[in-house]
């Protein structure tokens, strides 16, 4: 298993930034599953965050692999941005190691008898 930085059954932010900083454009995220097939249920029309050409919207990816979304604008921008999803994702795997590290610098070292 490659790299997981997104966790199954958790939601992921995507932001698009709209060529030129487009204002009040219609944007449009698709989403493709883990086996390239679109996942109609999560399309989404992004909101503008304020007035900066920044679109946002998110998903939730239900199965481990490397899903994908693609952002089309009416001012006939587009971009694909790829997610790599396991059963774990970076931040928690770290958490983890961090807790482990922890109870073993807390274990004392046995008597030396000689």
């Amino acid at each position: 298993m490659g790299l997981r930085n997104y966790k199954v059954n958790e939601a992921i932010r995507v932001v698009y930034q709209a060529t030129g900083t487009g204002s009040g454009l219609t944007v449009n995220m698709k989403v493709y599953d883990e086996t390239d097939v679109e996942d109609v249920a999560q399309a989404a029309v992004m909101t503008e965050i304020g007035s900066t050409g920044r679109y946002v919207a998110s998903f939730t990816p239900d199965a481990e692999g490397d899903w994908s979304v693609q952002v089309t604008d009416s001012d006939g921008g587009e971009g694909v941005k790829h997610f790599s999803v396991g059963s774990y994702n970076i931040q928690e795997i770290g958490a983890n190691l961090q807790s482990v590290e922890t109870k073993v610098d807390n274990i004392k070292s046995p008597p030396i008898i000689g």
